[in-house]
């Protein structure tokens, strides 16, 4: 990237408000020096300027191959939180969150687990079971596929829905793959479902580590 094109876009961002010219640029500074300094500066700024939670979900991704901990997970939490500020369900911002399994600051993998309360009650679980048939077609960039899919990503695995206390809960096996766009489209998959089902309110979020044993902690 020519240092041309960098100044062209700082002028578009600052003088313009630009908000795509300032994603651009942190995505530019990002690549060549990481997830702090410059690139956080530009990736604010461009909030400011569009505070949507397509951006947030677009710079969620940006950071992915970095494999940073903190900033993939800040990042995904605040897309969200901006998704489904005044949902009639509770989003908790920690679902499918990224982990760090060796305790190193690096992502090792993404929990695609998730689990729903509802009232009444029951919509919890037909909810579930309806998103399950779905989510084997969500691909990695987040699309609901009408078939399978070769060229994306898509999950190995669905298990079936189980039974808790805290409400239904299910499982997939996505081979420790980064893929902020599919829980995207996961979550609102849950939510449609959800509404489908006649729930008047209900919560997701992710099963505790009782459940999933295997991971660390911190989550």
């Amino acid at each position: 990237m020519s240092e041309e094109q960098a100044e062209a876009w700082r002028v578009q961002a600052v003088e313009g408000r630009d908000p795509r010219a300032a994603f651009a640029l942190g995505a530019l500074h990002l690549d060549r020096s990481g997830a702090d300094g410059e690139a956080r500066r530009w990736f604010e700024y461009a909030t400011t300027l569009d505070p949507s939670a397509d951006l947030l979900w677009q710079i969620t991704r940006e950071h992915v191959d970095t494999l940073a901990l903190e900033p993939i997970r800040t990042w995904m939490r605040r897309a969200i939180t901006a998704e489904w500020a005044g949902c009639e369900f509770t989003v908790d911002p920690g679902v499918f969150g990224v982990y760090d399994y060796h305790g190193t600051g690096d992502v090792t993998g993404q929990a695609f687990e998730v689990q729903v309360s509802a009232e009444p009650a029951e919509a919890a679980r037909t909810a579930l079971e309806a998103a399950a048939l779905r989510f084997p077609l969500v691909n990695e960039i987040g699309v609901e596929c009408e078939e399978y899919d070769d060229e994306l990503y898509t999950p190995n695995y669905v298990s079936d829905v189980r039974d808790d206390v805290a409400g239904p809960w299910l499982g997939m096996d996505c081979k420790d793959g980064v893929m902020p766009l599919m829980a995207r489209t996961d979550i609102r998959i849950v939510v449609e479902e959800l509404r489908r089902a006649g729930a008047t309110s209900g919560r997701i979020f992710s099963p505790s580590n009782e459940l999933l044993d295997w991971y660390p902690a911190d989550r």
